[in-house]
C-alpha cells in the first residue's frame, strides 16, 4: 500500500505564482489607496484643528490664532491662544503635524487664521489649506469668512 501525502512540486509552484499574480495587482492598489486615505484622514484633522480652535475662542472668550508654518519641524500648525492675561493664565499652545506624503499650502493673511471671542475671524476674509499627497491628488480645507470650514 503505498501512502501519497503532501504536494507535488509542481503544485507548490502553481501556488505560488498565483500568489505572486495576485499580490502584483493588489500592492499598488493597496498603496494608492493608502495614500488617499492619510490625505482625507490630514484633512479631517485640520478641519478639526480649526473648528477646535473657533471653539476654544468662543468657549474662553479670547482670541484664538492658528498658525500655518512649514518651517516648525517640517510641517506643523500651530494654535495659540492669545488675550487671557487679564486671568494670569498662560497662552495655551498646541500643534498638529502633518502625516508623512502629504504637502501643505494656505493662502491665508500671513499664514494665520484669528478667531475673535465670538468665533469669527477678524480680518472678516476666509481662504483655504490645500493639501495634496504623493500621488498629486488634492483636497481643500475652506473657511468661510463666518468661520465655518468644510473640505472639498
Amino acid at each position: 500500500m503505498k501512502k501519497d501525502a503532501g504536494f507535488t512540486l509542481m503544485e507548490m509552484m502553481t501556488v505560488i505564482a498565483i500568489i505572486g499574480i495576485l499580490s502584483a495587482i493588489a500592492i499598488p492598489n493597496m498603496i494608492a489607496w493608502r495614500s488617499n486615505q492619510q490625505l482625507s484622514s490630514m484633512a479631517r484633522d485640520i478641519q478639526s484643528f480649526i473648528n477646535g480652535a473657533r471653539l476654544q475662542a468662543v468657549k474662553g472668550n479670547s482670541s484664538v490664532t492658528l498658525t500655518f508654518d512649514p518651517t516648525i519641524h517640517g510641517k506643523e500648525i500651530q494654535s495659540n491662544q492669545i488675550n487671557r492675561a487679564a486671568a494670569n493664565i498662560p497662552p495655551r499652545q498646541e500643534f498638529l503635524a502633518l502625516r508623512p506624503g502629504v504637502a501643505m499650502t494656505t493662502n491665508f493673511t500671513g499664514g494665520t487664521i484669528v478667531y475673535n471671542s465670538r468665533g469669527m475671524l477678524t480680518d472678516n476674509v476666509g481662504g483655504t489649506v490645500t493639501l495634496t499627497n504623493s500621488s498629486g491628488r488634492q483636497l481643500l480645507v475652506i473657511v468661510a469668512a463666518t468661520g465655518i470650514t468644510r473640505i472639498d
